[in-house]
């Protein structure tokens, strides 16, 4: 009982990672959302889809590609794309009046 009360626990921390990114102004990736409705949901299917387009996967390494493929990949898609739409909906009162702010990027422009 104890063990499951715990993954319980840890799955609801880890969920609507999409939705907190909403939130980040994260310039290391600047085509991802910022402060838009449903943007957590948009954050996971674009973080979602990229873990099986990336060529690298997983750095090269195969421990790694098998983690990025097998498990990150399908629970970003399923558990986390579930769980942020409940939050972004719960976030619409401040995501639908924020104005729309993209992300700088802090690459030079070529």
């Amino acid at each position: 009982m104890g063990k499951r009360l715990l993954l319980v626990v840890a799955g609801a921390l880890a969920a609507s990672c999409g939705t907190f990114r909403n939130f980040y102004n994260d310039t290391d990736i600047p085509d991802l959302p910022y402060r838009q409705p449903y943007g957590g949901v948009r954050i996971d299917v674009i973080l979602g889809v990229d873990m099986y387009d990336d060529e690298r996967c997983g750095s090269g390494r195969w421990p790694a590609c098998v983690l990025q493929r097998v498990f990150v990949g399908p629970y970003l898609l399923t558990i986390d794309l579930a769980a942020s739409a409940l939050t972004d909906t719960l976030t619409l009162p401040a995501t639908s009046s924020a104005p729309e702010a993209p992300r700088e990027s802090p690459r030079p422009a070529d």
